[in-house]
């Protein structure tokens, strides 16, 4: 998960203002037993933490990409809540990613740091016009998320809540959960990479600017208070008289989801060029390539085809089971000779899918399709 902290705080404001609801599929009571808070695995956070205390390796890499897949377990959690808080939190979590993102980037500008790239080290020529054939960059790559309603685990790993709360309507936010996290980090993704380079203090600019940061995060934090409380404060009470309950839904700051604020960064040293890495990533469609698949095979099992051939592709290329998983064929072995399965287990693919897909993510990264790169092609 993204955040524990901010999961757990969640929780409790899910408990608080569902604590006295009567109505059917007003209580939420259920979340933190069905979907609890696993203080036992480490978050983003705490993650990035272990490695940035890792020492530095002899001989840094020139070029690093750092790999962000995450929201599974977000997703997962969160779709048994009302639809509008989880879009809410959607909102925090990601906007909590790039928090990180942008802590491993400071990390990266201080050459003592585990984090550290040597772009210019392993050049044979160490020439100012060498050194402009290359660009720093600091690149990171997001995979969109996969909707967890399409893994086989969502029909049987996942809880029976009962009728209060069926599948069905579970489904239905998972789906809405999942556009809305690859549109949030979509758009995150653009506003950090065109986030100002990370410079050396002159005179008074680098108090100024924290001065400016602080009084945002301030502003930030309010903005989140009202939000969460409006929106938890509509579920709590139900449509008739929401109005005036809204109106007196408790404000405590110690229970309203919020990001962490991240702690001030290493000092750097200055590149050899003076200027700090540009910031760039690239934003890979895990989706389309599951997705293709499942469709492929609902054709061909239904004796169908589209358009645009689906469902009557050569057999190799598809899979002969797109729902159940191979841990559960009857016979491992030919499950694994065959690769016939999609799904390894009912959470993740088979090496089949893996390798196809890490292929495919490779080839994007070789052809530098970056969010800079797209907007250079489009002026």
């Amino acid at each position: 998960m993204v955040s524990i902290g901010l999961y757990a705080q969640a929780l409790d404001e899910v408990a608080k203002h569902t604590a006295e609801a009567t109505g059917l599929g007003e209580d939420y009571s259920f979340q933190a037993e069905k979907y609890p808070v696993a203080w036992e695995f480490p978050d983003l956070d705490q993650q990035i933490t272990a490695f940035l205390a890792m020492d530095k390796p002899k001989t840094p890499p020139r070029e690093t990409l750092w790999v962000f897949t995450l929201g599974t377990w977000d997703v997962w959690s969160l779709a048994s809540l009302p639809s509008e808080f989880g879009q809410y939190m959607i909102g925090q979590f990601t906007e909590y990613i790039f928090d990180q993102v942008e802590r491993l980037y400071e990390s990266s500008l201080n050459q003592s740091s585990v984090a550290w790239s040597d772009v210019h080290g392993a050049l044979v020529n160490p020439s100012i016009e060498a050194r402009k054939m290359r660009t720093d960059m600091f690149r990171i790559l997001v995979p969109k998320l996969f909707d967890p309603s399409l893994t086989p685990a969502w029909s049987t790993e996942r809880p029976d809540l009962g009728e209060a709360h069926p599948k069905a309507e579970q489904l239905r936010t998972a789906t809405i959960l999942a556009n809305e996290w690859n549109r949030e980090m979509f758009n995150k993704l653009e506003s950090w990479v065109k986030g100002p380079d990370v410079d050396e203090d002159v005179g008074g600019r680098d108090k100024l600017a924290q001065e400016q940061k602080d009084a945002l995060e301030k502003e930030k934090e309010a903005d989140a208070k009202d939000t969460a409380n409006e929106i938890l404060g509509h579920h709590a009470v139900g449509d008739a008289v929401r109005g005036d309950s809204a109106a007196k839904v408790s404000r405590s700051p110690e229970t309203v989801p919020r990001r962490r604020k991240r702690s001030a960064a290493p000092k750097s040293r200055r590149l050899a060029e003076g200027d700090s890495p540009k910031r760039d990533g690239f934003l890979y469609n895990l989706p389309e390539y599951l997705i293709e698949a499942i469709r492929e095979r609902q054709l061909r099992h239904g004796g169908q085809r589209d358009g645009n051939g689906r469902g009557g592709r050569p057999v190799g290329e598809g899979y002969q089971d797109v729902w159940a998983p191979c841990s559960a064929a009857m016979s491992q072995r030919l499950c694994n000779m065959m690769q016939e399965h999609l799904f390894a287990t009912p959470f993740t693919v088979a090496e089949r899918a893996i390798k196809d897909i890490g292929e495919i993510a490779a080839l994007q990264v070789l052809n530098n399709e970056t969010v800079r790169a797209r907007w250079d092609r489009s002026r």
